[in-house]
């Protein structure tokens, strides 16, 4: 059993781009992930969206795994009813836990190249999202067409901040304000079901390429929310990702994780099964972009 962690705070980004699984690495997965999450990700019809779904998969049981002291094949994961991933139990053959995290909350995102997490111990409620810059507005006539479609997504106020000089600063001024509603949304546990104009984001400084930012404001239904604060930051020049905390913690950098050192001393749930990695390499690959 691996040893546990009392506290913790982690950021981790997966870069999809330079994983390109064989079957004998799908094949040892099949055996470490439980079997509704196997047959949740052979319904994709893309690799892309299938390697996503595994490498969230394997961030969330290896942060269990390490947070915990509980090896893989000792707890249970389950989906609540917004479809948010959590720590259902811990198997009694797995043995006592030492420094078990009295808070382990965890949430990921993926989109474009990248899968992320975030998670941590200080806080009571935690959300993350990164978006593809390029992908805003892109099956829309023109950009002024998306905005309009998009026009009862943001208050009057979040609009005047996303309006820019140029095409680039608004497009990359509206991925930051959607990450922002998306994290604090996820953190929340609500999911996107309310009116995302009673969420408004009040910004104090421009996000630029390798700054963090952490001085964000939220208002909700016009109450300013202190409790909470944000991280946004950019992974690379075409992601942006938002981190949102209810609670006190410093502020994290993000660390890359490798499949590697997700696949570490992963005790299996359940035998290999080959053909399942047979279906996950036989998936449509389509443009990254």
């Amino acid at each position: 059993m691996a040893a546990a962690t009392s506290s913790f705070s982690l950021r981790w980004y997966f870069c999809l781009n330079y994983w390109h699984p064989t079957k004998q690495e799908l094949s040892k997965i099949s055996g470490l992930i439980q079997q509704e999450e196997k047959a949740r990700i052979s319904r994709f019809h893309f690799l892309r969206d299938a390697k996503a779904a595994i490498v969230g998969r394997l961030m969330i049981r290896k942060l269990i795994n390490l947070c915990t002291g509980v090896p893989n094949d000792g707890f249970v994961l389950g989906r609540d009813e917004h479809n948010k991933p959590f720590l259902v139990n811990i198997e009694p053959s797995a043995g006592p836990s030492t420094a078990r995290p009295d808070n382990l909350n965890f949430n990921i995102s993926h989109e474009g190249a990248y899968v992320v997490l975030a998670s941590d111990s200080a806080v009571n409620h935690i959300g993350i999202d990164v978006m593809d810059i390029s992908k805003p507005g892109r099956g829309a006539a023109s950009q002024e067409e998306y905005f309009r479609l998009m026009n009862r997504q943001f208050t009057p106020g979040e609009w005047n901040q996303i309006k820019g000089p140029s095409i680039h600063s608004r497009i990359t001024n509206f991925t930051r304000f959607w990450c922002l509603k998306e994290s604090f949304v996820k953190a929340t546990g609500v999911g996107i079901v309310i009116d995302l104009r009673t969420i408004d984001f009040q910004t104090e400084e421009d996000l630029i390429y390798e700054d963090l930012v952490n001085s964000t404001h939220v208002v909700l239904n016009g109450v300013p929310q202190l409790g909470w604060t944000f991280e946004e930051r950019f992974i690379d020049v075409q992601h942006i990702v938002a981190v949102a905390k209810s609670g006190v913690s410093p502020c994290r950098a993000f660390e890359e994780v490798s499949i590697d050192f997700l696949l570490l001393d992963m005790n299996p749930l359940q035998p290999e099964e080959h053909r399942w990695a047979d279906d996950i390499l036989t998936k449509a690959v389509r443009n990254a972009n």
